[in-house]
C-alpha cells in the first residue's frame, strides 16, 4: 500500500513543472503586450506633447514662419527612428475680422517593439489648433 501512495507522489512532482511550461507562453505574451502598449503611448505623448508646444509657440508669434513652427515640433519631439518618418503640417486660417488660428499637425509612423514577429506600422497623429488673438 506505500508503494502505491509513493509512486504517486513521484509523478505529481512533475505536475509543477508542466504547469509552469504550459502558462509561460501566456504569461510572456502579456508581459510583452504591455511593454509595447507602454512604449505606443510614451510615442504618442512625446508627440502630443511636441504639437501643443509648438501651437502655444505658433499663437504667440503668429509672425514666425511655417518652417520655424515645424522646428519647434522637431525639437519638442524625442522620439527614437521615428522622427525621420514625421511629417509636420502647419496651417493658418480665420478672415480677417474673425478669429484667426494655427493649426499643428504631426504624423508619425512608427512599430510595436515585438519581439516574435514583425507587426507592421502604425500612424500616430496629432493634431493641435491654437487661436491667435
Amino acid at each position: 500500500m506505500m508503494t502505491v501512495f509513493s509512486s504517486l507522489a513521484r509523478r505529481q512532482e512533475g505536475f509543477a513543472a508542466v504547469e509552469t511550461i504550459l502558462a509561460l507562453p501566456i504569461v510572456l505574451a502579456m508581459a510583452l503586450g504591455t511593454l509595447s502598449s507602454g512604449s505606443l503611448l510614451l510615442t504618442k505623448s512625446q508627440l502630443n506633447r511636441a504639437v501643443s508646444e509648438a501651437a502655444q509657440y505658433a499663437s504667440a508669434n503668429p509672425q514666425r514662419s511655417d518652417a520655424q513652427i515645424r522646428e519647434i515640433v522637431l525639437d519638442s519631439y524625442h522620439g527614437s527612428d521615428a522622427l525621420a518618418a514625421t511629417a509636420i503640417d502647419v496651417s493658418r486660417g480665420g478672415a480677417p475680422g474673425d478669429a484667426r488660428y494655427i493649426e499643428v499637425e504631426a504624423k508619425v509612423r512608427t512599430r510595436l517593439p515585438t519581439v516574435l514577429f514583425r507587426a507592421p506600422g502604425i500612424t500616430l497623429v496629432s493634431r493641435k489648433k491654437a487661436f491667435i488673438g
